[in-house]
């Protein structure tokens, strides 16, 4: 097959020749992507894989093509590039391209080849085509290619646990010795699969390899061949500590099976190979700092440090040098280095740079000056930066010169550079806040990247962060140390200098987080902020806490206010299918403007804009302009109680007597999670006998065991809905369960009130302004309860039509109370619909408001923080049905008309929406045309028109109007908008997120901006 017949199979399939996001072995060194290394291994060739090209996805290798001479046919062959490039742990999927078929080939072993696309039915939106993987369809389909823990990454880690576990139980040594002798294991590995310590080097030295040396259970070998390899290498992790003996020196024969075993990379924990062994020589260099994740589990709560995954290191890099004219000039610093992939990221960013300026990969001699010049980090923990060293010196051999390799092999080359004490330190000379971490002393670094610890010491310990602080004159939220972390990153970069921080979501969001954003944003110039809280349990693999990444400047020491006009954007990207192939995206419709002064005063906009946008945060500030529940308690509106029930146990806290509770009935919490508004009294229970003793029983307690009141348990709650429950018989409740309690004559109020925190508007007000919810826990606190909109009719704008609404809405609930038993449910579900529109008219909603309202609730609930990849295909995933766009389409108009009508415009808009519905990766064009006269327009009916829609998008491109990531990747055009004459143009993927009203919202502020002059960079404030 000739690379012509190649390149028209290319071409046929979508995946464009001449797009930066197709790779060739002629396009020579790949210095200035990502992946640049490990795409030259791809395709070299002479090398192993010999792909003949690869195609990227948002800069991540995910499709590797060969040409089928025969490849398809000879298993073994077929196998091994498998293997290899699954070792990579990049590239998704693999196209065979004969001269009549493309054959689909699963880089996981477990998948069998698919069923080869004959050419006839080959198309740019066919299967296997640029868009089917574009758009994540090929995910959809074929599920089972790509799961998660088939991943290599997974599976290398998995075992390296179950290693040390086995070494620990079967061969008596300690979790310190099992992780020493399994690093020493892989270090060796490495050097040996990627050609560094080869058969030369072992006669010349009179050593053998790892692997015989195991097998052989010789101690003393082993031992030689570690000494002699810290020799020539540096590697101080290759020996133990002064006065420790080594541990292969006693290891037990059982010791040795574990670790032939992890050699030969089978399952660790079933003995079975079900996935293809690792290949050290292809392995990622990061993916060494797994090791820490790994290791140093035990220590993980207490430091609170987390392995940090390669897609985020890659991104954090990304925005750390982004906009640097020259990387190799660059001095970066880790103040928490931990596993040290930030490190090392940065530094095979730099080198890869730096070789395809010059056009030639650089000596190793070159390569230490480089590394020493660049890269710096402490740690507290000398194992971390012994694996940040670890992971730094295996980046220095990746790919060397054959000079340095013979040079190497012959003992004559230059060794490993001494890191530990000269750019890396531990101990307290690696404490970022102790005096002796000399790294900090001065503002001598251009850029800073760190994942400090998110730990908030314990009530009585004493950190040097806390230490620091307290020097300083202040105090941050909570005692966390990574906001100490953030202000004293200040110290130690240049006055243009560069920070770029992985941080606890908590501490941007959270309402206790105001004082530390304010301060910080006093002290720094916020570029750009990315909440990850939607991937919480998807991004860390242990860690089930939300990130942000903060990319910030030090602003000048004599500025002392925050510019009215300045900005920041700030990313949203939520749950994608995308993520299962290792890739972190982007839609448009996650990235707004926030006006910093904004955050500076109130960081609730920044909950709010998660998954809303300007007319939400209106919205809810609207909603709490009256009043919130806690005023009905607080006594602005009334003396009410919200508070928990009786506390069964509390060391804290004196004993006091059950025995009134034992006189009256008990609400068990598992009647309190039905579906009604009220208690079913016949379901009432006893006090349990056995519970003599209880906490806090006074008498403001007991008085809300009687008289009307809502009670709702406290626990997880399904689709966000407060399970409210009115009651006025006499019941106690244990601190499980919450209650709003009221005088007689509000009995009224409190069965509305129980029908309102069912409501949608509570559960879309519960994802708009609580942080809690959104971004750490799928449960409603009492706090968040006492912060929802509410004001009593007597308050209300209207009372008369309130105390109305009030009396309808009780008369509902005595309603379905009055029915048989099970006739209640369908009588509630019959009038649900009655009580929702009752709460809108309440607060006043208007139909635009409501329909958003309901948007959320339908749409965006169901979608929010998948609990991992096997529910990663949310519904807000699917394809829009043309109801949705033409929804959509009506929307976009009247928001047109009323940015129109708010700026004293002229004219009309005429909304049409044209899908393609054929094929994978499916997507529609949005046309508003300007229209002279007023009043004639309209939004048309979407509907499905495949030639019409490629026909506007060879007139977009053939008039170079399309930007060039748009014009490789039309996925990413959502967040573009094309004037062409007198219409505006928007091309959105078929994904329902693309869909929703309020991108309407967002698409017509676009549209206004891009017609002003302002293009893809709006600058209107978003917040």
């Amino acid at each position: 097959m000739t690379a012509h017949d190649s390149d028209q199979w290319l071409e046929r399939l979508g995946y464009d020749s001449g797009s930066a996001f197709l790779h060739r072995a002629a396009d020579g060194l790949k210095g200035q992507h990502r992946y640049g290394p490990e795409l030259d291994v791809l395709l070299d060739p002479a090398g192993p894989i010999r792909a003949h090209a690869v195609f990227d996805v948002e800069g991540v290798p995910t499709v590797c093509f060969f040409h089928d001479d025969g490849l398809l046919n000879d298993a073994q062959r077929l196998n091994d590039i498998r293997r290899r490039i699954w070792n990579q742990n990049l590239v998704s999927i693999i196209l065979v391209l004969s001269g009549s078929t493309v054959t689909p080939v699963p880089v996981s072993k477990r998948a069998n080849v698919g069923t080869p696309v004959q050419q006839s039915a080959a198309s740019s939106h066919g299967l296997f085509s640029a868009a089917d993987v574009q758009s994540g369809d090929l995910y959809a389909r074929h599920a089972d290619w790509f799961r998660h823990e088939e991943r290599v990454d997974s599976y290398l880690l998995r075992n390296l646990n179950e290693a040390v576990r086995q070494l620990t139980k079967v061969a008596g040594l300690s979790d310190e010795q099992a992780q020493q002798l399994v690093g020493q294991l892989l270090f060796v590995s490495y050097l040996e699969e990627r050609g560094i310590v080869t058969d030369v080097y072992r006669r010349e030295r009179k050593v053998a390899r790892m692997g015989d040396l195991v097998t052989q259970q010789d101690s003393v070998g082993i031992l030689r061949l570690l000494k002699q390899l810290k020799s020539d290498f540096n590697g101080d992790f290759l020996e133990p500590s002064a006065g420790e003996d080594p541990v292969w020196k006693s290891l037990q024969p059982n010791g040795y099976a574990v670790a032939q075993r992890f050699l030969s990379g089978e399952d660790m924990s079933s003995g079975q190979r079900r996935l293809w062994g690792y290949d050290f020589s292809f392995l990622p260099v990061e993916l060494i700092s797994g090791i820490y994740e790994s290791f140093l589990r035990d220590e993980q709560d207490e430091l609170g440090a987390f392995y940090t995954p390669r897609n985020l290191a890659n991104l954090v890099i990304d925005q750390a040098l982004g906009n640097c004219e020259d990387l190799g000039a660059q001095r970066i610093y880790d103040g928490a280095c931990g596993s040290g992939i930030l490190l090392t990221t940065a530094f095979r960013r730099i080198l890869t740079h730096v070789e395809a300026q010059r056009g030639q990969l650089l000596p190793l001699a070159d390569r230490i000056t480089l590394l020493k010049s660049c890269i710096f980090g402490s740690d507290v923990s000398k194992a971390a930066c012994q694996m940040t060293a670890f992971s730094l010196y295996l980046s220095l051999l990746e790919r060397l010169q054959p000079a340095d390799l013979a040079q190497l092999e012959r003992g004559e080359g230059v060794k490993l550079p001494k890191l530990r004490g000269e750019n890396l330190f531990s101990g307290a000379a690696g404490d970022f806040f102790d005096t002796k971490n000399k790294l900090v002393s001065k503002p001598s670094f251009t850029v800073f990247i760190c994942n400090p610890p998110w730990k908030e010491p314990k009530k009585g310990a004493q950190s040097s962060a806390d230490t620091w602080t307290e020097s300083q004159g202040g105090a941050v939220v909570r005692r966390q140390m990574a906001a100490a972390f953030a202000h004293r990153a200040l110290d130690c970069v240049e006055s243009t200098g560069r920070l770029c921080l992985i941080l606890p979501v908590s501490l941007f969001l959270a309402p206790t987080s105001q004082r530390f954003v304010s301060e910080w944003l006093s002290k720094v110039k916020l570029h750009r902020l990315i909440n990850f809280g939607d991937l919480r349990d998807l991004l860390f693999d242990r860690a089930h806490h939300a990130c942000v990444v903060a990319l910030a400047t030090p602003r000048a020491r004599n500025q002392q206010f925050v510019p009215v006009a300045e900005q920041f954007e700030y990313w949203v990207p939520k749950a994608d299918t995308s993520l299962a192939m290792g890739r972190l995206t982007l839609r448009g419709e996650d990235r707004q403007w926030v006006q910093t002064q904004r955050i500076v005063s109130s960081n609730q906009a920044l909950t709010t804009l998660s998954w809303g946008g300007p007319v939400d945060i209106a919205l809810c500030a609207r909603l709490r302009l009256h009043g919130r529940l806690d005023d009905m308690a607080n006594g602005r509106f009334g003396s009410w109680q919200i508070r928990k029930g009786v506390h069964l146990n509390d060391a804290s806290r004196p004993l006091q007597s059950a025995t009134k509770l034992h006189a009256m009935p008990h609400i068990p919490v598992k009647i309190v999670q039905g579906s009604l508004p009220f208690v079913d009294e016949g379901l009432l229970d006893n006090f349990p006998r056995e519970q003599k003793k209880v906490v806090g029983l006074d008498k403001e307690l007991l008085a809300v065991f009687s008289g009307p009141r809502v009670v709702f348990p406290d626990g997880p709650s399904p689709g966000l809905e407060v399970r409210a429950h009115f009651i006025s018989a006499s019941a106690s409740f244990t601190s499980s369960v919450g209650v709003v309690s009221g005088p007689e004559e509000d009995a009224d109020l409190l069965k509305f009130l129980a029908v309102y925190l069912r409501s949608d508007l509570v559960r879309y007000f519960v994802v708009m302004s609580q942080y809690s919810v959104l971004v750490a826990q799928d449960r409603i606190t009492l706090k968040d309860i006492k912060s929802l909109p509410f004001v009593p009719p007597a308050r209300h704008p209207n009372p008369e039509k309130a105390r109305a609404i009030v009396a309808e809405a009780a008369q509902a609930v005595a309603d379905v109370q009055g029915c048989d038993v099970f006739e209640q449910d369908r009588r509630y579900q019959q009038l649900r619909r009655k009580l929702q529109k009752l709460i809108f008219q309440y607060f006043g909603l208007s139909q635009s408001e409501t329909l958003l309202v309901q948007e959320v609730v339908r749409d965006v609930i169901p979608s929010i923080q998948p609990r991992g990849f096997s529910t990663l295909r949310t519904e807000l995933q699917l394809d829009a049905p043309l109801d949705k766009l033409s929804d959509y389409a009506e929307a976009l108009r009247a928001e047109l008309v009323a940015w129109r009508d708010a700026t004293s415009g002229r004219g009309d808009f005429e909304v049409t929406v044209q899908a393609a519905t054929a094929g994978q990766g499916r997507f529609a064009v949005v046309r508003v045309n300007l229209v002279a006269a007023a009043g004639n327009a309209k939004a048309a009916p979407a509907v499905e028109a495949d030639k019409a829609v490629q026909a506007t998008i060879r007139m977009l491109q053939d008039r170079q109007l399309l930007p060039m990531r748009v014009t490789s990747n039309i996925f990413l055009a959502a967040d573009v908008v094309l004037l062409v004459d007198s219409s505006a143009y928007i091309i959105k993927p078929m994904q329902r997120r693309a869909w929703l009203r309020r991108s309407a919202l967002q698409d017509a502020q676009r549209i206004v901006q891009t017609a002003r002059g302002v293009g893809e960079i709006p600058r209107a404030e978003a917040a």
